[in-house]
């Protein structure tokens, strides 16, 4: 699957999957002392395309439950565990603020990619 030509519910798919992902290293930042952290790509990841293939509902209700979860986590860190640090490939300074605004950035990307998706498919409005 290419990024420019996916559905609505498979970007919805791909947004679960990174939150997937960046819950993982979560756990490697705040569990281990400067975690490698690999870089993602949902090309030739078969969790992504296992999720691709199920239900719009279900994959919005795994959404916001991993959410709910992430969202809890984070509210209990205390600010020295924002900037435990983690080593990854393509940034120098990679720490837990920066992995969680990074996937807040990377979702507002795809949040748009579907509000296109969705207006052509609904037509203009009138």
């Amino acid at each position: 699957m290419k990024p420019e030509k996916w559905s609505v519910k498979e970007v919805l798919a791909h947004i679960g999957r990174v939150q997937q992902i960046f819950e993982g290293r979560l756990d490697a930042l705040l569990t281990q002392q400067n975690p490698a952290i690999a870089s993602y790509s949902p090309e030739g990841d078969p969790e992504f395309d296992a999720l691709a293939k199920k239900p719009a509902a279900e994959l919005l209700q795994r959404f916001e439950q991993t959410r709910a979860r992430l969202t809890s986590r984070l509210e209990k860190l205390a600010p020295a565990d924002w900037h435990r640090p983690g080593s990854h490939p393509d940034y120098p300074r990679y720490d837990v603020h920066f992995c969680m605004e990074y996937m807040a950035n990377h979702e507002a990307h795809h949040m748009y990619q579907m509000f296109e998706r969705r207006a052509f498919v609904a037509g203009t409005p009138r």
